[in-house]
């Protein structure tokens, strides 16, 4: 971390002086943060650890209340350099940022006031964001934190590009006035705008009141702009050219009209169809292609079965754009004639109608999943009228009338290929801890979310700082699966170092050297974290008593020696740490030599320490007024010593032999570089022993989890947590109940959603454990509840993969092609083939299963199937139903049958 104004120390009071004191602020700030957005207002970022220092200052919220006042908890200047890439840039924002955990947001007004009554630490400039409209048929108004980056260029130099940030709804013309003045174009000079689609294809940009989302650019992609010669043809081609945006898409979409063709670029394998990666959105890639590889929903759009069911009066559909698109995109994925596609028109559909998969952001390819089946359902909703459905009590009836009822009453009002062919239906069950009320309700499901088990102990690395021990120690703490407190931590770390007693301290510390939280012992569940855990030894007891513990930090000042902004700062380096004093009342000598004590024979060699205090070390820093030397009883210190509030930018009002250590105040030892470099070693920061706790396996691997597992864990018993009560009808009032879901019917085709994403307050995590799935004969009997259900088994069509972290990730697919019977590997627009023995890997996210045929379901007529008390039976007999195409692709297994507009039949 660096921090600012270091030798000026402005101490920010921000009380009744001026008028405003901190109840003021309080309720000041508090009313604007509320404030409903508006088109077109700036709002300004501001570090979330800053602002949730600076509530503990104003008290905030009531149960912060402790240190209201204090000028230890006083925030100080803001500083957002943990925002941003380069201390100096609000453009250049850290990619991934969140909103609430890593920033909030502040409207102007809130924001002019913080920077008057704190100021804003030097070198920094505000990082003002603009309210827009996001989304292009619903529109959703937001704060746009990151701009779209494009490169520029000047035809016919299309190498040299220039990258230029804008807004998403920046028009057409504004970003050819731009490109314009980049370019030093004449007033009088003629100008047009290309978007490079592709390496070998432009398009024009005829229409100058679109904006950039409307066009669907991506981040990073070139735009083109050309002058027009002095004779008034143009470079590219003709003066009047044709409108190439509908030509572009004709080119890459197939329109649902009669007499639409595909054009012919190279033959290939049906459904071999890479997908254009058009900035981020693999994760849309690998959603469709699971989608494209379910052989009875793909054959329903390419027999062109949606025509006739697409309702465009449906108050929950997308008037049937979504049905229509998603149609056109797969009748393109399997005509044979493209390698790869670009989903340019069909993403713009989607963010037309589901505004977060708008931008050009990572995504989940799940929540696409979600959304696209949904869409898809109510766009192809039989039901144009929807009756109202009366709920009955369930109490005192057997679970096979209330699962027929609740079907049957689905049906009424959602009937659709994506019902027949993507709903089972889920059982679930309540029961009051207090009078043992159960409730049961039965419930469609599109998809099952499996939990991963955490069976497998975790090894949590931990470095210790022992007092007689000069190098650190690397320990490795098993911590078990189940229920863990910090109590039970600190236990283990007990063990491992082999004390006979508990006077430590565990401190979170984050990548930059800054102690994020200090860690008592408690009753508390234990969160993993993705910063690292020091632990600290203490003389005596830290938690109670009158004494202080006082962390720790040593840092290097330095200047910035820029005329137009010249600031001190200074950086912190090697490692924090803590020294315990037995009362809270101290002097600055007593403080170095604790703090220089610890020091030595760590990370400062105690001869260098020596010879550079017999040298008597001058130490000089620049301040506004010039060179100013430090007093008489520095001159022989290698470090400053200051008491520092725990924003670490207001310097605490001390007396040498009277200083009084505050509550979450620190200490700072500063030194001038030269004397970094002459005593620190800092290697020795990373020169560890090794110790594991006894139970630690050091072959330990992440052993494989079996989806049996997943399965079982989905249907266990469990209580619900406090934040999602449940309203028991008998006792009046809301209940930790317990809740189980059992599996009733289940669906042709089974979607398994692998919860491999978990987060807590510190923590994001993805776990990224193998887990075992067969790629056929996956046999879901022994979690089906319904008697009659048949154990006919499931064979493996598609998976969705992700690599990566949560932020950074990529996805990709397998599908078995349905005419080839072979497993394909699509990454983006690289399609490749893979052996089913790969199938299985810790990428796996989505899994797609498709139902053997049951030679037995043939047996008897469409109608008493449709009459079958169970919902499993009903849910075949929609398929069984549909129009008599539908019923020759199941006796056929061997293929797919479409016909292009040529009127020649051709086989995918």
């Amino acid at each position: 971390m660096t921090v600012s104004n270091v030798d000026d120390h402005r101490e920010m009071t921000a009380g009744p002086e001026n008028g405003e004191g901190l109840e003021y602020q309080k309720d000041f700030i508090g009313k604007m943060i509320k404030k409903p957005l508006a088109k077109g207002d700036h709002w300004y970022l501001l570090d979330h650890k800053w602002f949730k220092q600076w509530k503990k200052y104003v008290g905030f919220n009531q149960w912060e209340t402790g240190s209201v006042g204090e000028p230890s908890a006083n925030p100080g200047p803001i500083n957002n350099s943990g925002l941003l890439i380069e201390h100096d840039n609000p453009e250049d924002l850290r990619e991934h940022l969140i909103d609430e955990l890593d920033y909030v947001l502040m409207p102007e007004e809130a924001w002019t006031k913080l920077v008057e009554w704190y100021g804003l630490a030097a070198g920094q400039k505000p990082i003002a964001r603009t309210v827009v409209d996001f989304g292009m048929f619903l529109k959703n108004l937001k704060v746009e934190i990151y701009r779209m980056e494009l490169k520029l260029c000047l035809n016919p130099n299309l190498k040299d590009a220039k990258t230029y940030r804008f807004s998403k709804v920046a028009t057409v013309e504004e970003v050819e006035k731009v490109c314009r003045k980049l370019f030093n174009v004449p007033e009088s000079a003629k100008t047009r705008l290309w978007n490079r689609f592709s390496t070998n294809t432009l398009e024009i940009m005829t229409e100058k009141n679109r904006t950039i989302q409307d066009e669907s650019l991506y981040s990073a992609q070139i735009l083109v702009l050309e002058v027009q010669n002095p004779d008034g043809t143009w470079p590219r081609n003709s003066s009047n050219p044709p409108d190439t945006r509908k030509a572009v898409e004709q080119n890459y979409m197939v329109s649902s009209a009669a007499g639409s063709k595909i054009p012919s670029y190279s033959s290939t394998g049906a459904g071999l169809c890479g997908l254009t990666n058009l900035g981020n959105t693999c994760f849309m890639n690998s959603a469709l292609q699971c989608m494209s590889n379910t052989p009875v929903l793909t054959e329903y759009f390419l027999s062109d079965m949606h025509v006739n069911e697409i309702n465009r009066d449906n108050p929950l559909g997308m008037h049937g754009e979504i049905a229509e698109s998603y149609a056109n995109l797969i009748k393109a994925m399997w005509s044979g004639n493209h390698t790869s596609f670009a989903l340019k028109v069909f993403k713009q559909k989607v963010g037309r109608f589901a505004p977060q998969f708008n931008g050009y952001m990572q995504q989940d390819c799940q929540e696409l999943m979600s959304f696209l089946l949904d869409g898809l359902h109510e766009d192809l909703n039989r039901v144009k009228k929807k009756p109202y459905i009366e709920a009955k009590n369930s109490e005192g009836r057997p679970d096979h009338v209330l699962a027929k009822e609740a079907w049957s009453n689905y049906l009424k009002r959602n009937d659709s290929i994506v019902v027949d062919t993507f709903h089972g239906l889920l059982k679930s069950t309540l029961v009051c801890p207090e009078c043992d009320h159960v409730s049961v309700t039965f419930d469609p499901f599109c998809y099952l979310s499996l939990p991963l088990p955490n069976r497998k102990e975790r090894v949590v690395n931990v470095i210790a700082f022992m007092l007689t021990n000069p190098r650190p120690i690397k320990l490795r703490i098993n911590v078990p699966p189940d229920r863990c407190t910090w109590n039970d931590f600190y236990s283990m770390i007990v063990r491992t170092l082999m004390t006979k007693h508990r006077n430590l301290v565990i401190a979170q510390v984050c990548a930059d050297k800054t102690v994020e939280r200090v860690i008592e012992p408690s009753d508390d569940k234990f969160e993993e974290t993705t910063d690292s855990l020091h632990v600290y030894e203490t003389p005596c007891w830290p938690w109670k008593g009158a004494g202080s513990l006082v962390r720790v930090y040593t840092r290097v000042i330095s200047n910035n020696q820029d005329s137009d902004n010249a600031f001190t700062y200074a950086k912190i380096f090697g490692v924090p740490f803590y020294v315990y004093f037995q009362n809270r009342m101290t002097t600055v000598d007593a403080i170095y030599n604790t703090c220089l004590s610890w020091l030595k024979g760590r990370f400062v060699s105690p001869k260098e320490v020596q010879a550079e205090s017999d040298e008597e070390t001058q130490m000089e820093v620049d301040t506004e007024d010039g060179k100013e030397e430090r007093p008489e009883k520095f001159k022989q210190s290698l470090f400053e010593v200051n008491i520092v509030n725990e924003m670490a930018n207001t310097r605490m009002p001390t007396a040498r032999n009277h200083v009084r250590l505050e509550k979450r105040a620190f200490v700072t030892l500063d030194c001038l570089p030269e004397v970094k470099e002459a005593i620190f070693e800092e290697s020795k920061c990373t020169s560890y022993m090794s110790r594991d706790h006894p139970r630690t396996n050091r072959s330990y691997t992440k052993q494989p989890i079996e989806l049996s597992e997943c399965l079982d864990l989905f249907t266990t018993m469990e209580q619900l947590g406090t934040d999602d009560l449940w309203f028991c009808p008998v006792c009046k009032k809301q209940q930790q109940a317990t809740k189980r879901f059992n599996l009733w019917s289940l669906p042709p085709i089974l979607i398994i959603h692998l919860k491999r994403f978990s987060f807590n307050r510190y923590f994001r995590e993805k776990l990224d454990v193998v887990v075992n799935f067969p790629v056929k004969d996956l046999s879901m009997g022994k979690w089906v509840l319904d008697p009659k259900h048949k154990s006919v088994p499931y064979d493996l069509i598609g998976v969705a993969n992700h690599t990566g972290n949560l932020g950074a990730g990529h996805y990709t697919a397998y599908a078995k092609n349905k005419i080839t019977k072979k497993w394909n590997h699509f990454d983006d627009l690289n399609v490749s083939s893979i052996s089913e023995n790969d199938i299985v890997s810790k990428q796996a996210y989505v899994l797609f299963y498709q139902r053997r045929e049951d030679p037995t379901s043939q047996n008897g007529s469409d109608a008493e199937k449709g009459a079958s008390s169970t919902p499993a039976e009903v849910n075949q007999a929609g398929m069984d139903a549909e129009a008599p195409h539908s019923s020759q692709a199941n006796n056929s297994s061997s293929s797919f049958e479409a016909m292009d507009d040529s009127g020649i039949d051709y086989e995918i």
